[in-house]
Protein backbone atom coordinates (compact mmCIF):
# COMPACT_ATOMS: atom_id res chain seq x y z
CA UNK A 1 0.00 0.00 0.00
CA UNK A 2 1.52 3.30 -1.04
CA UNK A 3 1.37 6.47 1.02
CA UNK A 4 -0.97 8.01 -1.55
CA UNK A 5 -3.43 5.11 -1.22
CA UNK A 6 -3.29 5.13 2.56
CA UNK A 7 -3.86 8.92 2.66
CA UNK A 8 -6.89 8.51 0.36
CA UNK A 9 -8.45 6.01 2.74
CA UNK A 10 -8.01 8.25 5.77
CA UNK A 11 -10.90 10.68 5.75
CA UNK A 12 -9.67 12.39 8.92
CA UNK A 13 -6.37 13.30 7.27
CA UNK A 14 -8.14 14.72 4.20
CA UNK A 15 -10.56 16.76 6.29
CA UNK A 16 -8.26 18.27 8.91
CA UNK A 17 -8.05 22.07 8.72
CA UNK A 18 -5.38 24.40 10.03
CA UNK A 19 -7.34 27.65 10.56
CA UNK A 20 -4.19 29.76 10.96
CA UNK A 21 -2.95 28.69 7.51
CA UNK A 22 -6.11 29.41 5.50
CA UNK A 23 -5.73 31.96 2.72
CA UNK A 24 -7.92 35.06 2.94
CA UNK A 25 -9.99 33.90 -0.03
CA UNK A 26 -10.33 30.44 1.48
CA UNK A 27 -8.99 27.03 0.54
CA UNK A 28 -10.78 24.38 -1.48
CA UNK A 29 -10.92 20.89 -0.03
CA UNK A 30 -11.84 18.01 -2.32
CA UNK A 31 -12.22 14.60 -0.76
CA UNK A 32 -13.42 11.15 -1.61
CA UNK A 33 -13.73 8.56 1.13
CA UNK A 34 -11.69 5.42 0.55
CA UNK A 35 -13.01 1.88 0.84
CA UNK A 36 -12.05 1.48 4.52
CA UNK A 37 -13.76 4.75 5.49
CA UNK A 38 -16.88 3.95 3.46
CA UNK A 39 -17.17 0.53 5.14
CA UNK A 40 -16.68 2.08 8.60
CA UNK A 41 -19.26 4.82 7.93
CA UNK A 42 -21.75 2.31 6.49
CA UNK A 43 -21.42 0.16 9.61
CA UNK A 44 -21.79 3.16 11.95
CA UNK A 45 -24.87 4.44 10.08
CA UNK A 46 -26.44 0.95 9.75
CA UNK A 47 -26.25 0.99 5.95
CA UNK A 48 -25.94 -2.10 3.77
CA UNK A 49 -23.24 -0.24 1.81
CA UNK A 50 -21.77 3.12 0.87
CA UNK A 51 -20.32 3.09 -2.64
CA UNK A 52 -19.48 6.80 -2.79
CA UNK A 53 -18.95 9.61 -0.32
CA UNK A 54 -17.23 12.69 -1.69
CA UNK A 55 -17.41 16.44 -1.66
CA UNK A 56 -15.96 19.81 -2.49
CA UNK A 57 -15.71 22.30 0.35
CA UNK A 58 -14.45 25.85 0.72
CA UNK A 59 -12.90 26.69 4.09
CA UNK A 60 -12.48 30.43 4.60
CA UNK A 61 -11.49 32.60 7.58
CA UNK A 62 -14.49 33.96 9.50
CA UNK A 63 -14.54 36.66 12.20
CA UNK A 64 -11.57 36.49 14.59
CA UNK A 65 -9.99 33.05 14.39
CA UNK A 66 -13.12 31.34 13.10
CA UNK A 67 -13.66 29.29 9.96
CA UNK A 68 -16.65 29.14 7.62
CA UNK A 69 -17.02 25.89 5.65
CA UNK A 70 -19.41 25.69 2.70
CA UNK A 71 -19.76 23.25 -0.15
CA UNK A 72 -21.55 20.24 -1.53
CA UNK A 73 -21.46 16.55 -0.63
CA UNK A 74 -22.53 13.52 -2.66
CA UNK A 75 -23.13 9.99 -1.45
CA UNK A 76 -24.47 6.74 -2.89
CA UNK A 77 -25.85 4.49 -0.18
CA UNK A 78 -27.44 1.07 -0.08
CA UNK A 79 -30.17 0.71 2.55
CA UNK A 80 -32.33 -2.24 3.54
CA UNK A 81 -35.97 -1.71 2.60
CA UNK A 82 -38.10 -1.32 5.71
CA UNK A 83 -40.77 -3.39 3.96
CA UNK A 84 -38.93 -6.27 2.27
CA UNK A 85 -35.39 -6.01 3.73
CA UNK A 86 -34.10 -6.05 0.12
CA UNK A 87 -31.32 -3.62 -0.90
CA UNK A 88 -32.47 -0.12 -1.88
CA UNK A 89 -30.08 2.28 -3.63
CA UNK A 90 -30.25 6.00 -2.84
CA UNK A 91 -28.18 8.93 -4.11
CA UNK A 92 -27.78 12.02 -1.95
CA UNK A 93 -26.58 15.50 -2.90
CA UNK A 94 -26.66 18.18 -0.23
CA UNK A 95 -25.12 21.50 0.70
CA UNK A 96 -22.85 22.17 3.64
CA UNK A 97 -22.71 25.38 5.69
CA UNK A 98 -20.84 25.22 9.01
CA UNK A 99 -19.08 27.77 11.16
CA UNK A 100 -16.33 27.03 13.68
CA UNK A 101 -14.92 29.38 16.32
CA UNK A 102 -12.19 28.92 18.93
CA UNK A 103 -13.54 27.67 22.26
CA UNK A 104 -12.38 30.96 23.81
CA UNK A 105 -14.49 33.08 21.42
CA UNK A 106 -17.01 35.54 22.80
CA UNK A 107 -19.46 34.27 20.17
CA UNK A 108 -19.94 31.13 22.26
CA UNK A 109 -20.76 32.91 25.50
CA UNK A 110 -24.31 33.50 26.69
CA UNK A 111 -24.72 37.26 26.89
CA UNK A 112 -26.76 37.25 30.09
CA UNK A 113 -25.48 34.78 32.73
CA UNK A 114 -28.78 34.92 34.65
CA UNK A 115 -30.81 33.96 31.61
CA UNK A 116 -30.87 30.20 31.03
CA UNK A 117 -33.33 30.09 28.11
CA UNK A 118 -31.90 29.37 24.70
CA UNK A 119 -33.80 30.63 21.67
CA UNK A 120 -33.32 28.61 18.51
CA UNK A 121 -34.70 29.49 15.10
CA UNK A 122 -35.47 26.13 13.43
CA UNK A 123 -35.16 27.75 9.99
CA UNK A 124 -32.04 29.72 10.91
CA UNK A 125 -28.41 28.82 10.61
CA UNK A 126 -26.79 26.52 13.16
CA UNK A 127 -24.77 28.24 15.89
CA UNK A 128 -20.98 28.09 15.56
CA UNK A 129 -19.20 24.92 16.63
CA UNK A 130 -16.34 25.40 19.11
CA UNK A 131 -12.89 23.98 18.46
CA UNK A 132 -9.77 23.89 20.60
CA UNK A 133 -6.17 23.71 19.54
CA UNK A 134 -4.86 24.64 16.14
CA UNK A 135 -6.76 22.10 13.98
CA UNK A 136 -10.36 21.28 13.10
CA UNK A 137 -11.28 17.72 12.11
CA UNK A 138 -14.24 18.07 9.73
CA UNK A 139 -14.72 14.30 9.29
CA UNK A 140 -17.17 13.76 12.20
CA UNK A 141 -19.21 16.80 11.16
CA UNK A 142 -19.38 15.64 7.54
CA UNK A 143 -20.45 12.16 8.66
CA UNK A 144 -23.13 13.66 10.90
CA UNK A 145 -24.48 15.70 7.98
CA UNK A 146 -24.70 12.50 5.92
CA UNK A 147 -26.55 10.75 8.76
CA UNK A 148 -29.09 13.58 8.88
CA UNK A 149 -29.71 13.35 5.11
CA UNK A 150 -30.33 9.59 5.00
CA UNK A 151 -33.83 8.34 4.25
CA UNK A 152 -35.16 7.07 7.61
CA UNK A 153 -37.66 4.68 5.96
CA UNK A 154 -36.09 3.49 2.70
CA UNK A 155 -38.20 1.37 0.38
CA UNK A 156 -38.70 0.92 -3.34
CA UNK A 157 -41.44 2.88 -5.04
CA UNK A 158 -44.75 1.06 -4.66
CA UNK A 159 -43.65 -1.04 -1.68
CA UNK A 160 -46.04 -0.88 1.24
CA UNK A 161 -46.94 -2.90 4.27
CA UNK A 162 -49.92 -5.16 3.79
CA UNK A 163 -52.72 -4.58 6.29
CA UNK A 164 -52.91 -7.24 8.98
CA UNK A 165 -56.32 -8.36 10.22
CA UNK A 166 -56.08 -8.53 14.00
CA UNK A 167 -59.81 -9.10 14.56
CA UNK A 168 -60.89 -12.68 15.39
CA UNK A 169 -62.58 -14.79 12.73
CA UNK A 170 -66.24 -13.80 12.17
CA UNK A 171 -67.60 -17.18 13.38
CA UNK A 172 -65.77 -16.87 16.72
CA UNK A 173 -67.48 -13.61 17.56
CA UNK A 174 -66.12 -10.59 19.37
CA UNK A 175 -64.14 -11.61 22.43
CA UNK A 176 -63.67 -9.09 25.21
CA UNK A 177 -60.13 -8.63 26.49
CA UNK A 178 -61.62 -9.12 29.97
CA UNK A 179 -63.33 -12.44 29.13
CA UNK A 180 -60.57 -14.47 30.84
CA UNK A 181 -60.85 -12.31 33.97
CA UNK A 182 -64.64 -12.76 34.06
CA UNK A 183 -64.24 -16.54 33.72
CA UNK A 184 -61.65 -16.56 36.53
CA UNK A 185 -63.96 -14.51 38.79
CA UNK A 186 -66.86 -16.85 38.03
CA UNK A 187 -64.66 -19.88 38.81
CA UNK A 188 -63.52 -18.35 42.12
CA UNK A 189 -67.16 -17.65 43.06
CA UNK A 190 -68.10 -21.30 42.43
CA UNK A 191 -65.18 -22.58 44.50
CA UNK A 192 -66.43 -20.86 47.67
Amino acid sequence: MTNETSAKSDLHAELTLLPARLSKAGDTIRFEAGEADRQRIAAELDLAGLSKFAGTLLAAPWQKGGVRVTGRLVANATHESVVTLEPVERSYRFDVAMTFVPDTSRLLRITSPGEQELFVDPEGEDPPEPFSGDTIDLAPYIQELLALELDPYPREEGEAFEPVDTDPAPDVGKVSPFADLAALKKQQGEDK
